[in-house]
């Protein structure tokens, strides 16, 4: 038998206690269905479509079978906090302590959830700023059909690679000549459309013809990526505005986000105690610094955004 976390029981215990609160009150003002009633307590159907709303129902998928299986959940949830109560877990430290932190949370959460909600749409013009800026991913969209070569360890050989290749060298001989020194390689074939790549994998590859390489040092050693072929199918601006705009607007949130938080470290008064003093965070320049984007969150949603297009 699988037992339930401190942590979850007491996310269950804040959650129907909740919505259990909240179905009272809107019994007694009327505004509310009731959906079930467990025991002396009632699931309303406002509490109902409030979990609802947070589900991820598929295109054609059975809404009325989520519906039920929510429902299921809610008088579930319903029954073993009453049975939670009766046996005065709800009293325990560790779960009176697990449902602050949980509190907490969900308040955090909802503050940060107001500031990236507060964010406007992108402009029209902003939209074809970023199509204009990264014709990799649009106007000169190419599919890849790559050849990768992995030589582990082998940080020392990148500039006989990178000869061998000038030289006019092909991928097959420097596989043969790494074999005939027992290398440690990997060989490996893919096809990815760029956005599927890290934007700046992407930027670099789109300067490059079917045939060339692109020598990338990682930790564990080397990585020789050929173009073996590729095509070009570019995305219209038309096509591509859904993407870019959920792209952008997304990072928008998470920028002001981030700020936010920053703002409220920088203004609030923090001190950090006893052993935890040694510890305490370095004060940061006066200069704000942008949230970093990653190469993979450049292109986040991107990917599923073009798909949708063909």
């Amino acid at each position: 038998m699988q037992f339930v976390s401190v942590r979850q029981a007491a996310l269950a215990l804040l959650v129907v206690c909740t919505l259990t609160a909240c179905g009272s009150k809107s019994k007694e003002q009327g505004a509310t269905q009731v959906a079930a009633k467990v025991n002396e307590e009632e699931v309303t159907v406002h509490q109902l479509n409030g979990l609802l709303s947070k589900a991820n129902i598929p295109a054609g998928g059975d809404v009325e079978a989520t519906r039920k299986q929510a429902l299921d959940r809610l008088v579930e949830e319903s029954l073993l906090v009453q049975a939670a109560k009766e046996r005065k877990l709800d009293r325990d430290p560790r779960v009176v302590q697990a449902i602050e932190a949980a509190r907490r949370e969900v308040i955090a959460r909802a503050y940060l959830e107001q500031i990236a909600s507060a964010q406007a749409k992108p402009a029209d013009a902003a939209i074809r700023e970023y199509y204009d800026h990264h014709p990799e991913l649009f106007s000169e969209r190419r599919i890849y059909s790559f050849r990768e070569l992995a030589i582990l360890d082998g940080g020392d050989r990148e500039a006989a690679v990178q000869a061998h290749f000038e030289k006019g060298g092909s991928m097959e001989d420097l596989v043969a000549s790494l074999r005939a020194e027992n290398a440690r390689i990997a060989a490996n074939s893919f096809v990815k459309p760029a956005e599927q790549l890290p934007l700046d994998a992407a930027r670099k590859l789109q300067g490059l013809k079917d045939g060339q390489v692109s020598i990338m040092r990682r930790k564990e050693g080397l990585v020789v990526l050929q173009i073996a072929a590729s095509k070009t199918e570019p995305v219209s601006l038309d096509k591509a505005k859904g993407a870019i705009e959920q792209f952008l607007t997304n990072k928008a949130k998470s920028e002001a986000v981030a700020a936010e938080v920053k703002r409220l470290r920088e203004a609030g008064k923090i001190s950090y105690m006893g052993d935890f003093a040694k510890d305490a965070p370095a004060p940061k320049a006066p200069e704000a610094q942008a949230p970093a984007t990653t190469q993979s969150g450049a292109v986040e949603g991107m990917e599923q955004g073009i798909k949708g297009l063909k």
